[in-house]
């Protein structure tokens, strides 16, 4: 799975190594080119060798291949754009030295015809997240995910997450940094926290959800709103400075409050123009009356789709609110499974 070179999007061009527009460290491409010869040398196909993924300086990460994630086959690219934009929020606030993202590449293997994300390397604690409850913290040690949940295992030393941190954790989830699981959770030996993990987690959601026709009936914001808490609701379960916690809880709330009264006011508007706009074309002619009779159609199916958007919202709240993470996961297979109702819908529109 992958896009070949020649559909990459002009907007990569300033991450892709070897381009004029790319900025990245100088021999940068030619370390990652010995990388991919010494393997090939050695007569192994690169798939079938699990430290690929490592070498003296980056991190090689290529598409994802026999998996069962939901993705879609560029997905894997648009690492190097969330962690600009992660970057850009870092700078403007003013949190260079609580916060860390590695500078990253996309790199072109001509043999493969395949591209693959470079991340720079940088240097890691042995340090682990804390858990504000022992009950999550017994669930998360039985099972078998490694990373993060296994150091949690050994027994590595735990640190908090500062108020300043956990806040800006909470605002990038607002962003579409979203995957806040604990396996994402790192700090340098510095003490920053470490975003590594850059895969848009809604990119392949909102691709299947908001595509053609569909993207004019389903909310892209609401979306990101709700995937948001769900990114906030995980990431309170590993707030044990009851300050941090606050100010998660803070950003939280004001998000929600934010996407609801944006999707109330969507509906009012929608509802004044068919109520007194509309009415007013109403009567000139039968092909008028007929496409008048089609937009109200339309316009009430996206009246009930912003209405369950901001149920959807009210909910996620809700169930993060109360700690529900499994009612809270639950509501991403809903959507999917409304989604396909609306599209019956549309078709037969």
């Amino acid at each position: 799975m992958g896009i070949a070179l020649s559909n990459l999007p002009p907007k990569f061009n300033q991450h892709l190594l070897g381009h004029s527009e790319c900025k990245a460290p100088v021999g940068l491409k030619e370390e990652i080119d010995q990388v991919f010869q010494d393997f090939l040398c050695n007569s192994c196909s690169i798939e079938e060798k699990n430290n690929i993924r490592e070498c003296v300086n980056s991190i090689i990460k290529g598409p994802r291949e026999d998996d069962d994630t939901f993705t879609t086959p560029d997905t894997h690219l648009y690492r190097v754009r969330k962690a600009l934009k992660i970057q850009k929020y870092i700078s403007e606030n003013g949190l260079n030295d609580v916060m860390e993202v590695p500078e990253k590449y996309i790199y072109y293997h001509s043999q493969e015809d395949k591209l693959y994300v470079i991340s720079k390397k940088i240097e890691l604690s042995n340090e682990i997240a804390s858990i504000n409850s022992p009950h999550r913290e017994e669930i998360l040690k039985k099972s078998e995910r490694m990373g993060q949940v296994q150091a949690l295992r050994e027994g590595k030393p735990k640190r908090d997450f500062t108020p300043i941190q956990a806040r800006a954790l909470a605002e990038l989830a607002s962003l579409g940094y979203t995957d806040l699981n604990y396996n994402n959770l790192f700090f340098t030996k510095d003490g920053k926290v470490a975003i590594l993990d850059t895969e848009p987690f809604t990119r392949a959601c909102k691709k299947s959800l908001c595509d053609g026709l569909m993207g004019y009936f389903i909310d892209k914001t609401a979306l990101i709103a709700q995937q948001a808490i769900e990114g906030t609701a995980r990431l309170k379960l590993f707030c044990k400075n009851s300050k941090a916690l606050e100010a998660v809880v803070m950003v939280e709330r004001n998000n929600a409050l934010w996407s609801m009264a944006k999707l109330t006011a969507k509906i009012i508007l929608i509802s004044l123009f068919v109520f007194y706009a509309l009415p007013a074309f109403s009567g000139t002619s039968l092909a008028m009356n007929s496409i008048l009779t089609a937009a109200k159609i339309l316009l009430f199916i996206k009246t009930l789709v912003l209405f369950n958007n901001l149920f959807s919202i009210g909910l996620a709240w809700n169930f993060s609110i109360k700690g529900d993470m499994y009612r809270l996961n639950k509501l991403d297979d809903t959507a999917l499974l409304i989604s396909e109702i609306y599209r019956e819908i549309v078709s037969c529109i």
